[in-house]
């Protein structure tokens, strides 16, 4: 679910709330620019790091929405500034800029047809007096000032997962928080189990093989079907494709050997199929168990897919300075 469809659902049953988001950092801190929580009266979703610095932001906002409107910060929304020292019970040693921003049930339909929108960018105003607003651009519109740049669609990477054994069903247990749009394949459709996530696409095809023509581009390919010439015939069209990002392969050094052979015989460069990682999974995390390697995978994936999330394209000199209180 994206962050602004649950904020909208929040809505429907709460008379306000606030989506308190990191909107400048320096140096080191437990959060990327951006990070985000929806509160209400009674709980939060999402989370800016945890620890005393996410615990204090909570107060703030849950103050306020208990808080009369007479007692309520003036303007849509507003800023607190945290030096992640000691008088804060954390040690990252950086600083961070909090915004918080007000949202009340009269604001319902403003932010429904935001959330109408399917991609682009929302622009949290500078000026406190000015609403949100939906931008095509993450520059937003200069007449409607500039500001903090949430994307209404994090950015992910296409994920095609070829097998719904137990290792790839332990997978899909421990991949949800990732930035994946993940793409479950086998061979029929009672392969797969009866709950299956809502962001998972559930694809049956009596010839996974032929499913990398059709992948997106730039997508991790994680092989690991209950057969091996399944398993060589997806290797040899993704590298035929030559249009993936990462191709994981589950397997031993012997399976290796033989796959890479066998792909060489079909005429692939050798240079292309050392693009297939196999093993595939963290070396620091042994283990046959499906669990143990569903994270060893998970961990894979984390490195193949990280990036410091960025919130706002305006030069760090053009965004709200932080106030650097001693700690």
């Amino acid at each position: 679910m994206r962050w602004i469809d649950h904020l909208t659902s929040e809505l429907n049953s709460h008379d306000n709330l606030c989506l308190v988001v990191i909107s400048r950092v320096e140096g080191s801190t437990p959060r990327e620019l951006g990070a985000m929580m929806v509160v209400s009266p009674d709980g939060f979703w999402g989370s800016i790091g945890g620890g005393m610095l996410e615990h204090d932001a909570l107060y703030q906002a849950k103050t306020m929405l208990n808080a009369s409107p007479d007692d309520r910060p003036s303007g849509q929304r507003f800023w607190r500034d945290y030096p992640l020292g000691p008088s804060l019970g954390q040690c990252c040693g950086g600083f961070v800029s909090v915004l918080i921003e007000q949202i009340n049930r009269t604001d319902q339909s403003h932010w429904q047809d935001l959330a109408a929108k399917q991609s682009g960018f929302l622009i949290l105003p500078d000026d406190a007096q000015k609403p949100v607003y939906w931008s095509d651009q993450p520059t937003g519109h200069k007449e409607l000032g500039g500001g903090l740049v949430l994307p209404l669609t994090p950015e992910s990477v296409p994920l095609y997962l070829y097998g719904a054994g137990h290792v790839g069903r332990a997978v899909i247990d421990v991949t949800g928080g990732l930035p994946l749009d993940r793409h479950w394949v086998d061979t029929s459709a009672d392969r797969f189990p009866d709950d299956i996530p809502p962001d998972v696409t559930v694809i049956s095809a009596s010839d996974p093989a032929k499913i990398p023509q059709y992948a997106l581009k730039g997508a991790i390919h994680l092989v690991m079907s209950y057969s091996h010439q399944i398993d060589l015939e997806i290797c040899a069209e993704i590298l035929k494709q030559g249009h993936h990002h990462k191709i994981g392969l589950i397997g031993s050094a012997t399976k290796w050997a033989r796959f890479r052979s066998r792909l060489k015989q079909m005429g692939i460069a050798e240079a292309v199929i050392d693009g297939i990682q196999c093993p595939v999974g963290l070396k620091a995390i042994s283990g046959k168990e499906p669990a143990r390697v569903a994270l060893s995978v998970a961990g894979q994936l984390a490195e193949w897919t990280y990036a410091d999330a960025r919130a706002s394209t305006r030069n760090p000199e053009d965004l709200i300075p932080l106030k650097r209180q001693p700690s």
